[in-house]
């Protein structure tokens, strides 16, 4: 796979630049304990990563309309007390956002707010991102393509000369449909096979080859 030149890069957060699983899982499993119900095995929660906490919640907690927002406000409580226990770059990713820093930078993500911002400030990042979008931040979030229009349209680039670096299928899909060049990266939540059916510019497996893609 030979490398490639762009002049931005779009970012997703959780499986894309940190591993916040492990936090992420903890937090719905004290919100189940809440509800008197028994802890979930980890993968079952972290497949549901990506689309937002509400959605989260509603598939490991609470799928009953009418306490899914109190159970979502307990789950967001908990998460911000453990929102960094263990949560981390992923190794090698630090060099390459260094390396990229010439060009602007955003993070899209359909977390909320309060809790990407936790994230990437307590890992020192927010600084390093010209443009950061969380799943409130505009009317639509991903798989819309609504946030890379905006960030396009932020810095005054062509979508072809921009590239959407994440590891869900909501990224792939709304990559594709701004017309972004989209890299996925099979190391996240949806997994290499579910990744490639969506037909992603590059599919990458670990930061190392992602580091040899973006020039």
């Amino acid at each position: 796979m030979s490398g490639i030149r762009l002049d931005g890069f779009i970012f997703d957060l959780d499986g894309t630049l940190v591993d916040s699983l492990h936090d992420i899982a903890t937090s719905i499993n004290l919100t189940r304990r809440d509800y008197g119900l028994a802890p979930l095995p980890e993968p079952d929660i972290t497949r549901h990563v990506g689309e937002g906490s509400a959605a989260l919640v509603q598939a490991t907690v609470a799928d009953a309309p009418e306490r899914l927002a109190e159970a979502v406000k307990r789950y967001h409580g908990h998460y911000a007390e453990h929102v960094l226990d263990t949560t981390h770059l992923f190794a090698g990713m630090d060099k390459l956002l260094q390396r990229l820093a010439d060009r602007p930078l955003a993070v899209v993500t359909n977390k909320n707010e309060k809790l990407a911002l936790a994230v990437l400030t307590g890992l020192g990042l927010r600084s390093l991102f010209s443009v950061f979008l969380a799943g409130e931040s505009l009317p639509e979030k991903k798989p819309s393509p609504l946030p890379i229009l905006y960030v396009l349209e932020r810095w005054g680039l062509p979508p072809a000369k921009v590239g959407l670096v994440g590891d869900g299928l909501h990224d792939i899909v709304a990559g594709r449909a701004a017309g972004v060049v989209t890299i996925a990266v099979s190391y996240g939540v949806a997994g290499r096979a579910a990744l490639a059916a969506q037909e992603p510019t590059y599919l990458v497996d670990t930061v190392e080859e992602l580091d040899r893609l973006l020039l």
